[in-house]
């Protein structure tokens, strides 16, 4: 599956379990100041963060040029931890090919 579909079918699940919660809750006549209920709704909001920040995560697993260019950026930040030595990755594109290492 592409990228794109994993993205998209993260977002149309939280989308639709959200919808779900606020459904029950709202058609089952629950008393909606319960404590039980008020922590539920607001802990709807998780599936939408994880929406949010899945860019990272997707990107890491289904893409080896994002991989390495994350991986560039994470050498610079913790220049402390010791990363495994390889060949550098090439990208190409209708110019040509260059190393990672000259990715911005």
């Amino acid at each position: 599956m592409r990228t794109i579909g994993v993205i998209l079918m993260v977002f149309v699940a939280a989308y639709f379990l959200v919808q779900l919660v606020n459904f029950v809750i709202l058609y089952a006549h629950m008393d909606e100041s319960l404590p039980v209920i008020e922590f539920i709704r607001g802990m709807s909001v998780v599936p939408i963060m994880i929406t949010f920040s899945q860019g990272f995560y997707v990107y890491w697993w289904r893409s080896r040029e994002y991989r390495a260019v994350f991986k560039q950026q994470l050498k610079m930040v913790f220049r402390c931890v010791r990363w495994e030595q390889h060949t550098p990755n090439m990208i190409t594109s209708s110019r040509g090919a260059f190393p990672v290492s000259h990715v911005y």
